[in-house]
């Protein structure tokens, strides 16, 4: 694996958190009810960006073999 294909696949999965995260904040804002478990659900996403571009590179393996 060359080392810009994780630069790249951690590039889409920031850009996905920070995005996911957007949106949470702005139900809780727009229902205005604090719900439990934001900060939970976002180092939930935080969590599986970690293995984000092994997942990937599974995916594109599938995609290549098929």
């Amino acid at each position: 694996m060359k080392f810009n294909y994780y630069i790249q696949a951690y590039m889409k999965w920031m850009f996905g958190v920070f995005f996911g995260a957007i949106l949470l904040i702005g139900i809780n804002w727009l229902l205005d009810v604090n719900v439990e478990g934001i900060l939970l659900t976002i180092i939930l996403f935080a969590l599986v960006g970690l293995l984000y571009p092994f997942i990937q590179q599974y995916i594109d393996k599938r995609k290549n073999q098929n």
